[in-house]
């Protein structure tokens, strides 16, 4: 398996780098949005915290009195070919299955935002702009080269030999770039040394403890530490999740692993209560992307069920730099018009 993905990670940098090149000689054009655009990526296959980054900066965006609107691919849901909008005023919640669960997620977690779905997000930030939104967070642009965006933030992690989408000298094309800590010596001060003309800042990722399905209350950690804990998911980076459970003292007596995006059908369902009885847990936690595929499962709701929720602390400074740069005069107002 290593070697096919090893492969495909080639293939997909090499495709990537020809793309960019294309781009840079004007040989595709990019295209202006409406708004101010600006984009949350990175350079690897998987997860790199871009959906809690993305909920961190909408929710300073609407305490600045803007209006931003969530664009993004809403992938393997079903509005993702064809496109669709989830409106605050329509006073309804969408389905998963048709949004995506990452939107989904950050429609609970900020039900009063726009979320424009589909392939084709010049057409969603068009949409949006029409809808009366002020800015765009763009989920996961990086790589979308035919929209022209105000402001590239990259998320990195350097801790790990990941699977890349781009090569590492694709990061010279952000604007802002935040790098995981890690504990691996001056980092930040190689990356500053290659990529000096870029702001770069420090993240980590942090607990803020666990919630439990159906419920808003946020539980301390330590209360799970003694408990004997079944952990699952379905996440590009399942390892991250087990450490994150470890490094709050939550270690967990058995561990199920399933695909990234999955869906859960009833028979994972029973092999998660299955594995619950078997080893008879005090608790069944899994992360929130996964538990927001599971709220409405009946199996489940009579079980101590809880998800992990997580957070970014971010190095001072880089809201700031952020905002200086979306608050500049607009290089594209012209072209905008």
């Amino acid at each position: 398996m290593k070697p096919i993905l090893s492969f495909l990670s080639l293939f997909y940098r090499l495709v990537s780098k020809i793309m960019r090149i294309m781009y840079e000689k004007n040989i595709k054009k990019r295209i202006f949005a409406p708004i101010p655009v600006i984009s949350i990526g990175n350079i690897t296959f998987g997860g790199s915290e871009k959906t809690p980054l993305s909920i961190k900066l909408i929710k300073i965006l609407l305490k600045k009195n803007r209006k931003p609107a969530l664009i993004s691919r809403g992938y393997k849901g079903k509005w993702e070919k064809f496109g669709g909008k989830v409106l605050p005023q329509n006073n309804h919640m969408p389905d998963w299955k048709k949004i995506g669960d990452e939107p989904y997620m950050m429609f609970k977690n900020i039900p009063e935002i726009g979320i424009f779905l589909g392939k084709n997000r010049i057409s969603s930030c068009i949409n949006a702009y029409k809808k009366g939104y002020d800015v765009a967070v763009m989920d996961d642009g990086f790589q979308y080269l035919s929209l022209k965006k105000d402001l590239e933030i990259v998320l990195h992690d350097v801790s790990k030999k990941a699977l890349l989408r781009e090569s590492e000298s694709a990061l010279k094309k952000a604007h802002l770039i935040l790098l995981k800590k890690t504990h691996l010596k001056n980092k930040k001060v190689q990356f500053k040394s290659r990529l000096s003309h870029i702001p770069i800042y420090e993240y980590q990722v942090f607990s803020k403890g666990l919630v439990k399905i159906g419920d808003s209350q946020v539980i301390a950690s330590e209360k799970f530490k003694q408990n004997k804990v079944l952990a699952f998911c379905g996440i590009a980076h399942p390892h991250r999740f087990v450490k994150t459970l470890k490094e709050e003292g939550i270690r967990p007596a058995a561990f199920l692993e399933f695909p990234d995006h999955y869906e859960y059908p009833l028979s994972a369902v029973k092999k998660i209560i299955n594995k619950h009885k078997s080893i008879n847990s005090d608790a069944i936690v899994t992360t929130e992307k996964d538990a927001v595929k599971l709220e409405k499962k009946n199996q489940l709701k009579d079980l101590p069920f809880y998800y992990l929720k997580i957070d970014l602390y971010i190095e001072p400074g880089f809201f700031e730099e952020v905002f200086s740069k979306l608050n500049s005069p607009d290089p594209f107002i012209k072209k905008r018009q």
